[in-house]
């Protein structure tokens, strides 16, 4: 179905999802930022993240 160019979902199904995502407003500057990192360091989500962060001494275990 997808092959020939048609629709996966039907329009009503279509529409509510759109309508669903569209009334969430922009992403939390926060969000944007660990996005940010996420890219630069080439994490595939927040834990690795954290990884990153021991490693390079950023942050110890046991400190806040």
């Amino acid at each position: 179905m997808v092959a020939r160019g048609d629709a996966l979902l039907s329009p009503s199904v279509t529409r509510t999802l759109i309508s669903s995502i569209a009334g969430r407003g922009p992403a939390r500057p926060v969000d944007a930022s660990v996005l940010s990192m996420m890219a630069k360091l080439g994490a595939r989500d927040r834990a690795q993240l954290v990884v990153v962060a021991y490693e390079t001494g950023l942050v110890r275990a046991g400190l806040s």
